[in-house]
């Protein structure tokens, strides 16, 4: 897995590296917009995700919240595969 991703990463552009990282630290912080979503909230963490007590915790306090621990997995959950997100989608 960490070789496809030093892969992946030595095919990228540089330029689209350092945007893709500038723009993932500088966004805003959108952390209430469930607070005011009236729709489903659902809440996905890895199995090794080093913050999922914070997710639970704020899903907690959502309207319709849901919360789904993903096995195997760390901070970043693929989106399909394990059939979990794609699944809930529909």
């Amino acid at each position: 897995m960490i070789d496809s991703a030093r892969e992946a990463a030595a095919q990228t552009d540089i330029d689209d590296l350092i945007r893709g990282v500038n723009v993932f630290h500088a966004r805003p912080d959108r952390s209430d917009f469930p607070t005011r979503w009236p729709g489903p909230v659902d809440v996905v963490a890895g199995e090794f995700d080093q913050a999922p007590t914070l997710a639970v915790q704020r899903s907690g306090g959502w309207m319709n919240s849901r919360f789904h621990e993903v096995d195997g997995v760390g901070h970043y959950v693929p989106l399909g595969g394990n059939g979990l997100i794609v699944g809930n989608a529909e």
